[in-house]
């Protein structure tokens, strides 16, 4: 295979293809780490390298899996978010303020690392992780690598930037406002927020009030699935199979719903309107066209509904009369967020313009 093709296959090829003899752990090592020298300083997304650790792994990956060792990603590099401990290196958390090395790994780097898995490094984020774009006046700015002007995105940038350029198959990333899904679709990856307690955030009981989940960023779902494979803990009520057999089987027919108009109240433009509905299979919204269309949600039996029902989108539809946007937000607030007819609060306001009316 082709050295590019190679750093741009991802974490379950490049598991395959080690697997299977076709490239060693070690070349594949090697092939990161040139890239990490090449293209890292146009970059900055990674604020350290273990190049000899990571050599060294290599060469016991090779040596296990010729005794017969099959772990799922066995001599897979990989790096990790600098929010997340790593043994004996300091988790800086984009800020200089900090100086300890870690006594030991996060769990969710144990687990990476009983995969089989490589760390090559870490990397960047902004100071505390508080932002959604990469830089901070301890550790500079970190790029986009589609466009060297712009921003990865944050708090993950630095992975995500990493993953983009072919730095790394796969890396460690953590959510609580987007910090894994703004840098994924800033860099034209994949990144699922995990749920609550899908997987482990040890040494930390808690983070930012519950909020924030370990995951990672990957350049497909094929490989993030092989990742929670990997980290994730199993629920009761999950259905039976590996996350990678999930991702193998047919979906069935699937649904894609399409808002209008978004939480701050502004409108999409006509043409995007229009090019929007004839994406997705989504009715467009009787009360955008007249203001005593009949609500399309199924459970609801309004007739005067100028905003969807709270079992649906919490957004209200721009109304064309009585004051327009000001008008709709000011009813929308009266109806506490619902349609008139379907909380207790709505009702009580329509009766009471009812008998005065």
């Amino acid at each position: 295979m082709d050295r590019t093709d190679l750093a741009f296959a991802g974490i379950a090829r490049q598991a395959e293809l080690i697997r299977s003899g076709e490239v060693s752990a070690r070349e594949l090592v090697e092939l990161c780490l040139e890239r990490i020298a090449r293209i890292d300083p146009q970059l900055n997304a990674v604020r350290v390298v273990f190049a000899e650790r990571a050599l060294a792994e290599a060469d016991q990956a090779a040596g296990r899996r010729g005794a017969g060792d099959e772990r799922p990603l066995l001599g897979v590099p990989v790096l990790v978010k600098d929010d997340t401990d790593v043994a004996g290196e300091v988790t800086c958390k984009g800020s200089a303020a900090e100086d300890r090395p870690a006594r030991e790994d996060a769990e969710v780097v144990r687990r990476l690392r009983g995969a089989g898995a490589i760390v090559l490094g870490k990397t960047h984020v902004p100071e505390l992780m508080q932002w959604p774009f990469t830089e901070s006046a301890t550790w500079g700015i970190t790029r986009n690598p589609w466009a060297l002007d712009r921003s990865p995105g944050g708090s993950s940038g630095g992975s995500a930037a990493a993953v983009a350029a072919g730095l790394a198959g796969g890396a460690t990333a953590s959510d609580g406002a987007g910090s894994i899904r703004i840098p994924a679709a800033c860099c034209a990856l994949y990144g699922l927020k995990p749920q609550r307690g899908r997987i482990p955030t040890a040494p930390y009981d808690i983070t930012w009030q519950g909020l924030t989940h370990v995951g990672c960023v990957t350049r497909s779902v094929r490989d993030t699935a092989l990742w929670w494979d990997v980290v994730a803990d199993r629920f009761e009520t999950d259905a039976p199979g590996t996350w990678v057999e999930a991702v193998g089987r047919e979906p069935g027919r699937l649904r894609i719903a399409c808002a209008t108009n978004n939480a701050l109240f502004a409108p999409l433009a006509k043409e995007q309107r229009a090019r929007s509905r004839r994406r997705s299979r989504c009715c467009p919204r009787s009360a955008t066209r007249s203001s005593r269309s009949r609500c399309r949600t199924p459970t609801c039996s309004a007739t005067s509904c100028r905003a969807t029902c709270a079992a649906s989108r919490r957004t209200p539809p721009r109304s064309r009369t009585r004051g327009g946007w000001s008008g709709a937000r000011a009813r929308w607030r009266g109806w506490g967020g619902c349609c008139p007819t379907r909380s207790s609060r709505g009702r009580a306001r329509t009766s009471a313009r009812r008998r005065s009316g």
